[in-house]
């Protein structure tokens, strides 16, 4: 991502943390809006319908023809959340096996890319 989106998604995920009720999900909008800015084929969509692996919190697709394809998902983890811990997660380690590419986030750390290859 270029630095303005980065700036941006950073700004749009601490706006909301502070409150004591924020969630994960309190967060997401602040990733859907750098990356159709950057992406516009892209399209985002926030907790797609439920996949053998258990519900995704996003699926991306890109538009082709004859129809829209899942490029990968997302999987979004609270703010500063220890991404390395949830690598190893039985729930990452589930959709790593289901899923061929999965960008795991705390919102602040956004390009970790996650393939089947770091269960080996």
């Amino acid at each position: 991502m270029t630095a303005s989106a980065i700036d941006i998604c950073r700004r749009q995920s601490e706006k909301e943390p502070h409150a004591d009720n924020a969630t994960e999900r309190t967060q997401r909008v602040a990733l859907k809006t750098p990356i159709h800015a950057l992406a516009p084929k892209i399209t985002v969509t926030n907790e797609p319908k439920r996949i053998e692996c258990g519900p995704p919190d996003f699926a991306v697709t890109e538009k082709r023809a004859p129809g829209p394809v899942t490029i990968g998902h997302l999987e979004a983890k609270d703010l500063a959340k220890d991404l390395n811990e949830v690598e190893k997660c039985e729930q990452m380690k589930q959709r790593l096996l289901a899923l061929p590419n999965v960008i795991l986030t705390d919102f602040l750390e956004i390009c970790r890319c996650l393939s089947r290859e770091c269960l080996k």
